[in-house]
């Protein structure tokens, strides 16, 4: 018995001779009429502030590559093989996070010392401390300290603890996009 070598009618397809092709064309023309008249689904109360946020996200990504300061801060941050625009874009849809909040009093200091653990999914760029008595007014206001690589920020008072009495402690934590956590406590 002789094998019949099976033709490949690639010339009638291309040139659309061919029953299949014309049936396939039929099938997606079909397909997109069917398409066309679905309708679109509506836009719900919860999908329009993610949609803002993110294309928010995304203007402050192109905003990244015209900041030299802000590209050069994120490039020391990146990964090998990840890119600044994702990065970016990751860091202004995210907020940090502030947990494990420890206020410390050593023996034969006045001073009251506050560490938290502050972090992000790409960088903590500065945590604020502020007082503020019970009168409403402001006692001391502070940058903390990074220390460590886990996420670690001290703040050492300089007023004794005596001076701040029923103070409230804000602590805001920002990332390098400017989003800020906020966490408050009666001492």
């Amino acid at each position: 018995m002789e094998k019949i070598p099976l033709k490949t009618p690639s010339c009638a397809l291309l040139k659309g001779f061919h029953p299949l092709t014309g049936l396939l064309r039929k099938l997606y023309t079909l397909i997109q009429n069917w398409i066309a008249t679905q309708p679109k689904p509506a836009l719900t109360a919860t999908i329009i502030p993610s949609r803002i946020r993110f294309k928010d996200a995304v203007d402050y990504a192109k905003k990244v590559y015209h900041d030299e300061a802000l590209l050069s801060a994120y490039q020391k941050l990146a990964a090998p093989g990840v890119h600044l625009f994702r990065l970016a874009i990751s860091d202004a849809l995210c907020g940090p996070h502030i947990s494990d909040l420890f206020h410390l009093v050593r023996k034969g200091e006045d001073s009251l010392t506050i560490r938290i653990k502050a972090t992000d999914n790409v960088a903590v760029a500065k945590v604020l401390f502020r007082f503020v008595g019970a009168d409403g007014h402001l006692l001391e206001e502070g940058m903390g300290h990074g220390f460590g690589d886990r996420g670690w920020w001290i703040y050492t008072t300089r007023h004794s603890i005596d001076d701040l009495p029923d103070s409230l402690v804000t602590i805001t934590a920002f990332d390098i996009s400017g989003n800020k956590a906020i966490i408050c406590k009666y001492f």
